[in-house]
Protein backbone atom coordinates (compact mmCIF):
# COMPACT_ATOMS: atom_id res chain seq x y z
CA UNK A 1 0.00 0.00 0.00
CA UNK A 2 3.01 2.45 0.90
CA UNK A 3 4.28 1.61 -2.76
CA UNK A 4 1.15 2.60 -4.35
CA UNK A 5 1.08 5.82 -2.53
CA UNK A 6 4.13 6.44 -3.58
CA UNK A 7 3.14 5.50 -7.33
CA UNK A 8 0.16 8.04 -7.10
CA UNK A 9 2.29 11.04 -5.61
CA UNK A 10 4.69 10.12 -8.90
CA UNK A 11 2.49 9.91 -11.12
CA UNK A 12 0.60 13.50 -9.95
CA UNK A 13 3.70 14.88 -10.67
CA UNK A 14 3.19 15.06 -14.14
CA UNK A 15 1.95 18.47 -15.69
CA UNK A 16 -0.21 16.68 -17.97
CA UNK A 17 -2.29 13.68 -18.84
CA UNK A 18 -0.51 11.34 -21.12
CA UNK A 19 -0.64 8.44 -23.76
CA UNK A 20 -0.16 6.47 -20.39
CA UNK A 21 -1.52 8.33 -17.89
CA UNK A 22 -5.33 9.64 -17.04
CA UNK A 23 -6.40 11.64 -14.18
CA UNK A 24 -10.64 11.34 -13.22
CA UNK A 25 -12.75 13.07 -10.52
CA UNK A 26 -15.65 10.68 -10.62
CA UNK A 27 -16.67 9.54 -13.86
CA UNK A 28 -16.96 5.77 -13.72
CA UNK A 29 -18.95 5.55 -16.75
CA UNK A 30 -18.63 1.40 -17.63
CA UNK A 31 -17.63 1.89 -21.54
CA UNK A 32 -15.15 4.58 -20.81
CA UNK A 33 -13.65 2.58 -18.60
CA UNK A 34 -13.51 -0.37 -21.17
CA UNK A 35 -12.48 1.92 -24.12
CA UNK A 36 -9.32 3.62 -21.87
CA UNK A 37 -8.25 -0.05 -21.14
CA UNK A 38 -8.11 -1.16 -24.30
CA UNK A 39 -6.18 2.72 -25.14
CA UNK A 40 -4.29 2.63 -22.45
CA UNK A 41 -2.83 -0.84 -22.92
CA UNK A 42 -1.75 -0.19 -26.69
CA UNK A 43 -0.61 3.04 -25.60
CA UNK A 44 1.62 1.53 -23.17
CA UNK A 45 3.07 -1.00 -25.88
CA UNK A 46 3.62 2.05 -28.02
CA UNK A 47 5.54 4.02 -26.10
CA UNK A 48 7.66 1.19 -23.99
CA UNK A 49 5.88 1.27 -20.80
CA UNK A 50 5.24 -1.52 -18.23
CA UNK A 51 1.84 0.05 -17.59
CA UNK A 52 -0.51 2.54 -17.96
CA UNK A 53 -2.34 4.22 -15.41
CA UNK A 54 -6.27 5.79 -14.57
CA UNK A 55 -6.14 7.48 -11.27
CA UNK A 56 -10.15 8.50 -9.98
CA UNK A 57 -9.91 11.58 -7.23
CA UNK A 58 -7.74 13.94 -8.38
CA UNK A 59 -7.96 17.27 -9.96
CA UNK A 60 -7.65 17.58 -13.66
CA UNK A 61 -5.99 20.96 -13.80
CA UNK A 62 -4.23 20.94 -10.40
CA UNK A 63 -3.81 17.25 -9.70
CA UNK A 64 -4.29 17.65 -6.06
CA UNK A 65 -6.06 15.34 -4.72
CA UNK A 66 -9.60 15.79 -3.99
CA UNK A 67 -10.75 11.78 -3.40
CA UNK A 68 -13.35 10.19 -5.08
CA UNK A 69 -16.83 8.50 -3.78
CA UNK A 70 -16.56 5.82 -5.10
CA UNK A 71 -14.89 2.30 -4.67
CA UNK A 72 -13.64 0.48 -7.91
CA UNK A 73 -13.75 -2.90 -6.53
CA UNK A 74 -17.37 -2.73 -5.62
CA UNK A 75 -19.01 -0.94 -8.41
CA UNK A 76 -21.91 -2.73 -10.71
CA UNK A 77 -22.99 -2.50 -13.84
CA UNK A 78 -26.32 -3.56 -13.43
CA UNK A 79 -26.22 -6.51 -11.37
CA UNK A 80 -22.98 -7.33 -12.15
CA UNK A 81 -19.45 -6.53 -10.55
CA UNK A 82 -17.35 -4.39 -13.15
CA UNK A 83 -14.70 -5.71 -13.26
CA UNK A 84 -16.41 -8.69 -14.36
CA UNK A 85 -18.26 -7.19 -16.51
CA UNK A 86 -15.12 -5.06 -18.16
CA UNK A 87 -13.48 -8.72 -18.63
CA UNK A 88 -16.25 -9.68 -20.52
CA UNK A 89 -16.02 -7.60 -22.99
CA UNK A 90 -12.32 -7.15 -23.52
CA UNK A 91 -9.74 -9.21 -25.43
CA UNK A 92 -8.27 -11.82 -23.27
CA UNK A 93 -4.79 -10.38 -23.12
CA UNK A 94 -6.47 -7.43 -21.30
CA UNK A 95 -4.34 -7.43 -18.01
CA UNK A 96 -5.40 -4.71 -15.08
CA UNK A 97 -5.82 -4.56 -11.33
CA UNK A 98 -8.12 -1.76 -9.35
CA UNK A 99 -6.50 -0.56 -6.40
CA UNK A 100 -8.43 1.61 -3.70
CA UNK A 101 -5.97 3.78 -1.90
CA UNK A 102 -6.18 5.97 1.40
CA UNK A 103 -4.17 8.90 1.16
CA UNK A 104 -4.04 12.48 2.92
CA UNK A 105 -7.17 10.93 4.32
CA UNK A 106 -9.08 10.61 1.02
CA UNK A 107 -9.63 7.74 -1.05
CA UNK A 108 -7.95 7.44 -4.90
CA UNK A 109 -9.10 4.78 -7.18
CA UNK A 110 -6.12 3.89 -9.13
CA UNK A 111 -6.40 1.13 -11.71
CA UNK A 112 -2.88 0.06 -13.49
CA UNK A 113 -2.81 -1.69 -17.11
CA UNK A 114 -0.32 -3.85 -18.23
CA UNK A 115 0.95 -3.42 -21.83
CA UNK A 116 -0.37 -4.93 -24.57
CA UNK A 117 1.36 -8.00 -25.60
CA UNK A 118 1.73 -10.14 -28.80
CA UNK A 119 -1.93 -8.75 -30.05
CA UNK A 120 -4.11 -5.19 -29.07
CA UNK A 121 -6.23 -4.86 -26.84
CA UNK A 122 -9.97 -4.27 -27.96
CA UNK A 123 -13.04 -3.61 -26.11
CA UNK A 124 -16.06 -4.87 -27.91
CA UNK A 125 -13.90 -6.10 -30.62
CA UNK A 126 -12.38 -2.55 -31.69
CA UNK A 127 -9.24 -1.55 -30.95
CA UNK A 128 -8.33 1.97 -29.36
CA UNK A 129 -5.23 4.64 -28.83
CA UNK A 130 -4.11 7.21 -27.20
CA UNK A 131 -4.13 9.99 -29.30
CA UNK A 132 -2.54 13.05 -26.53
CA UNK A 133 -5.13 12.63 -23.77
CA UNK A 134 -7.54 11.73 -25.91
CA UNK A 135 -8.97 7.97 -26.85
CA UNK A 136 -9.66 7.46 -30.01
CA UNK A 137 -10.31 4.45 -32.49
CA UNK A 138 -7.30 2.84 -33.29
CA UNK A 139 -8.35 1.78 -36.98
CA UNK A 140 -8.42 5.86 -37.60
CA UNK A 141 -4.76 5.85 -37.04
CA UNK A 142 -3.44 4.05 -39.51
CA UNK A 143 0.38 4.98 -39.00
CA UNK A 144 0.32 4.24 -35.10
CA UNK A 145 -1.47 0.88 -36.12
CA UNK A 146 1.54 0.12 -37.76
CA UNK A 147 4.30 1.32 -35.27
CA UNK A 148 2.00 -0.46 -32.76
CA UNK A 149 2.23 -4.19 -34.58
CA UNK A 150 5.96 -3.48 -35.24
CA UNK A 151 6.47 -2.89 -31.98
CA UNK A 152 4.74 -6.18 -30.47
CA UNK A 153 6.20 -8.66 -33.29
CA UNK A 154 9.38 -7.06 -32.13
CA UNK A 155 8.93 -7.77 -28.33
CA UNK A 156 10.92 -10.71 -27.60
CA UNK A 157 9.23 -13.10 -24.92
CA UNK A 158 12.36 -12.64 -22.99
CA UNK A 159 12.04 -8.92 -22.36
CA UNK A 160 8.10 -10.00 -20.98
CA UNK A 161 7.30 -9.91 -17.59
CA UNK A 162 5.81 -13.39 -16.10
CA UNK A 163 5.40 -11.54 -12.54
CA UNK A 164 5.26 -7.75 -11.84
CA UNK A 165 4.58 -5.64 -8.49
CA UNK A 166 5.54 -8.35 -5.72
CA UNK A 167 7.24 -7.87 -2.66
CA UNK A 168 10.86 -9.65 -1.95
CA UNK A 169 9.63 -13.21 -0.57
CA UNK A 170 6.57 -13.20 -3.19
CA UNK A 171 8.77 -12.86 -5.54
CA UNK A 172 11.23 -15.54 -4.05
CA UNK A 173 8.76 -17.73 -4.10
CA UNK A 174 8.02 -18.06 -7.89
CA UNK A 175 11.73 -19.06 -8.28
CA UNK A 176 12.00 -22.70 -9.39
CA UNK A 177 13.64 -24.14 -7.92
CA UNK A 178 12.27 -22.73 -5.03
CA UNK A 179 14.64 -20.30 -2.52
CA UNK A 180 16.84 -22.34 -0.35
CA UNK A 181 18.68 -21.22 2.86
CA UNK A 182 21.98 -21.52 1.09
CA UNK A 183 21.03 -18.74 -1.11
CA UNK A 184 22.47 -15.66 0.13
CA UNK A 185 20.71 -12.24 -0.41
CA UNK A 186 22.68 -9.74 -0.73
CA UNK A 187 20.69 -6.43 -0.73
CA UNK A 188 16.69 -5.65 -1.58
CA UNK A 189 16.12 -1.87 -2.75
CA UNK A 190 13.28 0.08 -4.39
CA UNK A 191 13.70 3.55 -6.20
CA UNK A 192 11.61 5.17 -8.80
CA UNK A 193 13.56 5.75 -11.89
CA UNK A 194 12.84 8.23 -14.95
CA UNK A 195 13.79 6.94 -18.14
CA UNK A 196 15.57 8.88 -20.77
CA UNK A 197 14.10 7.78 -24.09
CA UNK A 198 9.94 8.58 -22.79
CA UNK A 199 10.45 10.69 -19.75
CA UNK A 200 8.50 8.18 -17.55
CA UNK A 201 8.59 6.96 -13.72
CA UNK A 202 8.80 3.46 -12.92
CA UNK A 203 8.76 1.65 -9.74
CA UNK A 204 11.97 -0.31 -9.96
CA UNK A 205 13.22 -2.91 -7.30
CA UNK A 206 16.14 -4.66 -7.45
CA UNK A 207 17.24 -8.05 -5.94
CA UNK A 208 21.02 -8.98 -5.31
CA UNK A 209 21.69 -12.78 -4.15
CA UNK A 210 24.39 -15.65 -4.82
CA UNK A 211 23.81 -18.79 -5.92
CA UNK A 212 25.88 -21.79 -5.11
CA UNK A 213 27.98 -24.13 -7.69
CA UNK A 214 25.56 -26.50 -8.08
CA UNK A 215 22.58 -24.08 -8.98
CA UNK A 216 22.86 -24.69 -12.43
CA UNK A 217 19.36 -23.98 -13.90
CA UNK A 218 17.55 -20.61 -12.29
CA UNK A 219 14.02 -19.74 -13.77
CA UNK A 220 12.67 -16.04 -12.93
CA UNK A 221 9.53 -14.69 -12.42
CA UNK A 222 10.44 -12.63 -15.74
CA UNK A 223 9.97 -15.49 -17.82
CA UNK A 224 13.73 -15.35 -18.31
CA UNK A 225 15.96 -18.58 -17.56
CA UNK A 226 19.70 -18.39 -17.08
CA UNK A 227 22.42 -21.50 -17.00
CA UNK A 228 24.91 -20.46 -14.74
CA UNK A 229 28.09 -21.43 -14.53
CA UNK A 230 30.47 -23.50 -12.18
CA UNK A 231 31.05 -20.88 -9.73
CA UNK A 232 28.94 -18.56 -7.27
CA UNK A 233 27.23 -16.09 -9.12
CA UNK A 234 25.37 -12.89 -8.18
CA UNK A 235 22.33 -12.17 -10.35
CA UNK A 236 20.54 -8.55 -9.64
CA UNK A 237 16.40 -8.88 -10.55
CA UNK A 238 14.76 -5.54 -11.74
CA UNK A 239 10.55 -5.53 -11.24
Amino acid sequence: MADLKKLIDELRKSPVETQWLEFKHNNYTPEMIGQDISALANSAALYDRKCAYMIWGIDDVTHDIVGTEHNLQTLKKGNQELENWLRSLLSKNADFEFHSVKTNNKTVGLLIIHKAANQTVTFEKVAYIRVGSYTKKLSDFPILEAQLWSKMRDLKFEEQYAKSDLDLIEALNLLSPPMRPELHIICCRKQFSQSRMTGCTQLQTSVQFCLPSSFRFFQGFFGKAFVLPDTTTTVVLRC
